[in-house]
């Protein structure tokens, strides 16, 4: 089976929102004993000009990854489950060998963890590590996702 490389969440921060509930709302991705970690903080701005915050949380650490996919797995909506299972070949990069997909940002902050397709969210990229290249297929990916129970059968 394939092995999880690398975890990284990220969220943005508009002027217009608090700060301090954009971090819950990532921390809320998170398993409850590493909630408390430190995040990166990137000041920057939007197209626009207007200020804004990137926060991001990175490991490659194979206990903190493997407790992330566990959590979400264990966190995701059935619904979401569904459709990023129907939905893997757009979410998938074989080439980088990552699985993306976004969480509604607002939801999370409820401690609710759902799959969406907008463009205020947070935004999960799970690496995997392929050693070889007939490793690295969907169907490989498929069945490393549904042990971490992120996607339906």
């Amino acid at each position: 089976m394939l092995e999880l490389g690398r975890i990284s969440v990220t969220i943005f921060s508009y002027v217009t929102e608090e700060n301090d509930r954009v971090v819950q709302a990532l921390r809320n991705t998170l398993p409850h004993e590493l909630r408390t970690e430190s995040l990166i903080k990137i000041p920057s701005n939007s197209q626009f000009g207007d200020p804004l915050v990137i926060y991001s949380f990175e490991t490659d650490e194979t206990t903190e990854i493997d407790a992330i996919a566990t959590y979400l797995g264990n966190s995701l909506t059935e619904k979401s489950k569904a459709y990023l299972s129907r939905h893997l070949s757009r979410k998938l990069d074989l080439e980088n060998r990552s699985v993306y997909f976004r969480l509604d940002k607002y939801k999370a902050y409820q401690d609710e963890l759902f799959i969406t397709e907008g463009s205020d969210v947070i935004q999960v990229e799970i690496a995997y590590n392929a050693y070889t290249q007939a490793q690295n297929t969907e169907e490989n990916v498929r069945e490393f996702l549904l042990h971490y129970k992120l996607i339906s059968e």
